[in-house]
């Protein structure tokens, strides 16, 4: 095999709580992560080094870029002597909350393994993800997930369906890192019941007005609180920030309101999808 194609798929925080700090000051997370069929197409081919080329020509080429970083962390842990050329097809939005890079990286790890038949466990490809960034390890393996630590420490959860999901995001994007700074900032702050949330997936009961995000405090966009507000009066069951923001997803019962409320938030200017729950974080083409 020389070359190889996945789909990469995005992810969203159906629920998501920050429950303490590490030594380092990294935040520790409470989150249920939920892949969906929003993706990116990584293809990988077989190079003497490694090289990066993008749809998005504002996103950096180099180390700066995540699928090029798990590249070459991918080769530095194999011993394997070999490059790759990555040629990365861009549908997630940057700066989004939704696993963009995190993604193309974890799709990288994934598709590298089996072209060069390296035979990594999954275990072991989470350990390599792990180092490039903490949202990596539940992209390599996906689905529905409670992801504690850094988001490292994933355990599966019942999967999700009979959903549909609409995603949207303004032109603005949201810095992760200032947004746990604003975070940091303040007080009385309301936390979302990730217990509650976990309890009812694992039940099979409606989980949907559960699901919410503590990081929403810290976005001071108004398109998120317009984009909200759309999909609730057009139906949505909750709608919610994901991550750091600055996208929103609706959870809606109805595929025909999902997909009215898509096309009325694409006429007012915004990014918007319609997603389904996925059960896989990278999928071969």
């Amino acid at each position: 095999m020389d070359k190889i194609s996945v789909k990469a798929n995005a992810k969203i925080n159906l629920g998501l709580d920050i429950v303490g700090t590490r030594d380092d000051g990294y935040h520790l997370l409470k989150t249920v992560m939920q892949s969906v069929s929003l993706y990116d197409i990584i293809t990988l081919e077989k190079s003497d080094s490694i090289s990066v080329i993008c749809s998005d020509e504002t996103l950096p080429y180099d180390e700066h870029n995540l699928a090029f970083k798990a590249a070459k962390l991918f080769f530095e842990e194999t011993k394997i002597v070999g490059g790759v050329k990555i040629n990365i097809e861009k549908n997630i939005p940057s700066q989004a909350g939704l696993g963009g890079g995190s993604a193309d990286a974890a799709g990288t790890i994934f598709a590298l393994n089996k072209l060069y038949d390296a035979g990594l466990s999954d275990e072991k490809l989470c350990k390599i993800g792990e180092k490039v960034g903490s949202d990596v390890p539940f992209c390599i393996i996906g689905g529905t997930k409670l992801c504690e630590g850094v988001g490292e420490k994933l355990t599966s959860l019942n999967p999700i369906s009979d959903c549909k999901i609409v995603i949207a995001k303004g032109t603005d994007g949201i810095s992760t890192i200032e947004a746990y700074k604003t975070y940091d900032k303040l007080q009385g702050i309301k936390h979302p019941d990730v217990d509650a949330l976990i309890n009812a997936i694992n039940n099979g009961e409606k989980f949907s007005h559960l699901c919410g995000n503590v990081l929403e405090l810290t976005a001071f966009l108004a398109t998120v609180d317009e984009i909200k507000e759309t999909m609730i009066e057009l139906g949505a069951e909750n709608s919610v920030m994901t991550g750091s923001g600055s996208a929103v997803f609706g959870i809606f019962d109805n595929e025909r309101l999902a997909e009215k409320c898509c096309e009325n938030l694409k006429k007012s200017g915004f990014f918007a999808t319609v997603s389904i729950p996925s059960e896989q974080g990278i999928e071969i083409i």
